[in-house]
């Protein structure tokens, strides 16, 4: 594989307030073998709700338009990375292919961090268990955890479904605005882009996509959860909607296949337009939810590309330039 040839990379947070905490009182704590009998204040002023991106822009670019890739609910943007049985992932083959790549840790995530301080965050952190994102991101039936059995035709390379689970991290279900204002400013940073965004990150993609039209130049949606059904800006932007496989086999994604539906009707009805890359529809059969996942990751991404290549190449057209 040629060597990757980068311009620039480099990293910045987003979005984030300052909190001021008052009356707790200051711990003796030894912070090291060689740093004892410390007095740790945890009174005074701090940053919380903050977001991290890394961006990577290669030294030839195929697009003129970058891409900022979301992550799903308790994951983070090593999602994009590299694959679970070690194939390269979406970052870098975006990078590869010329398109100067920007990527996400929200509010909670990964090198975004948490807020430990007293007061600050409503409820507590979840993190799922490897029972329930077998069946949830559909890699297998629930009954067949045990064994390890996926479905049949899966694309999913089940033998690493481990080294998944260890990439999940806790998230709170009370941090949606934080996540969605820290994504918000992401995208003023950046410019005009496009957006992919996976599960949960789906369905912020969208909702930002409507506060801030005249940069999102378009979203890719990657089986996309908690959309809104109510837009007023989406301004004519297109959207594409990308489903897998084994959706009729739970009830649980049946309710989500349906407000996704309704959530692209409500697109099309504030302006925008949508299209819907249905795989098996296509003859693109044993998809799993982590569809940037699967054996046929780079298959998915092709066509994703195909896509988003018009309409960078509209945007083009549009800035009069060749």
């Amino acid at each position: 594989m040629a060597p990757l040839a980068l311009s620039k990379m480099g990293s910045f947070m987003a979005g984030g307030r300052k909190v001021r905490i008052e009356g707790e009182p200051v711990e003796t704590i030894s912070l090291s073998a060689g740093f004892r009998d410390y007095a740790y204040d945890p009174n005074g002023e701090f940053w919380i709700e903050q977001s991290y991106v890394q961006f990577f822009i290669p030294q030839e670019r195929q697009f003129q338009l970058p891409v900022l890739l979301v992550h799903g609910g308790g994951m983070t943007g090593a999602c994009w990375e590299t694959t679970p049985d070690g194939r390269m992932g979406w970052q870098e083959s975006l990078l590869r292919r010329g398109v100067a790549t920007y990527t996400i840790d929200t509010v909670e995530r990964g090198r975004a961090g948490f807020s430990s301080l007293p007061g600050t965050w409503q409820g507590h952190p979840l993190q799922r268990s490897a029972q329930e994102a077998w069946s949830l991101f559909r890699i297998g039936a629930a009954g067949d955890f045990a064994s390890r059995t996926p479905f049949e035709g899966a694309q999913f390379p089940a033998g690493f479904f481990d080294e998944l689970m260890r990439r999940g991290v806790p998230r709170w279900l009370t941090n949606t605005e934080a996540q969605l204002t820290a994504l918000e400013e992401a995208v003023r940073r950046i410019g005009p882009c496009l957006l992919i965004g996976h599960s949960q990150g789906g369905g912020q993609v969208m909702a930002v996509a409507d506060r801030v039209p005249d940069l999102v130049q378009a979203c890719v949606l990657l089986e996309p959860h908690g959309a809104p059904l109510r837009f007023e800006r989406s301004g004519g932007r297109p959207l594409l909607l990308v489903m897998g496989d084994f959706l009729g086999r739970d009830e649980t994604w049946k309710g989500i296949v349906r407000h996704t539906e309704e959530s692209v009707s409500a697109w099309c009805l504030g302006g925008g337009t949508a299209e819907i890359l249905d795989l098996p529809a296509r003859k693109i059969g044993g998809n799993s939810h982590m569809l940037m996942m699967d054996r046929n990751s780079e298959t998915i991404l092709d066509l994703v590309m195909d896509w988003l290549g018009r309409i960078d190449a509209s945007h083009l057209n549009q800035e009069g330039r060749p």
